[in-house]
């Protein structure tokens, strides 16, 4: 196997554990209280939660399982879509997308998709494979 298949190779790994790691942020921000995404501990009502019960509930219970799928194929998408491509410019719209969902977390009023957040160290990662695979084509 030549040298350029088998970094293409391993350029597909690194992005299918972008998006493995886009999925498991998400996993966890559902199995995490409400309290982490809301201000609930704080104020009371907040955003639907009317009791102390669901505050201290998971995010899946409390905002329902499709939020957290909707959050998963956000994170997942991009890098899955980066390993099936290999493109220089679609590995830069990764990084674009990643960035953007970060900024998205930072200024909605949407408890779940605040949590969009984590998707920074994604885009700092991206960035690093875009970079790397910039380089090596």
């Amino acid at each position: 196997m030549s040298t350029a298949a088998a970094s293409r190779i391993d350029l597909r790994i690194f992005w299918f554990l972008v998006a493995a790691a886009g999925i498991g942020l998400s996993v966890w921000v559902g199995v995490d209280s409400a309290a982490q995404v809301t201000d609930c501990e704080v104020v009371m009502p907040s955003h639907g939660i009317t009791t102390w019960e669901q505050c201290w509930s998971p995010v899946h219970e409390v905002f329902g399982i499709w939020p957290v799928v909707g959050m998963a194929a956000l994170c997942a998408s991009p890098a899955a879509l980066a390993s099936i491509m290999l493109r220089n410019w679609v590995s830069w719209s990764v990084v674009v997308a990643y960035a953007a969902l970060t900024v998205v977390g930072i200024v909605t009023h949407s408890p779940v998709l605040r949590s969009l957040v984590l998707a920074m160290p994604l885009a700092v990662i991206a960035l690093i494979i875009a970079t790397v695979q910039h380089r090596h084509s």
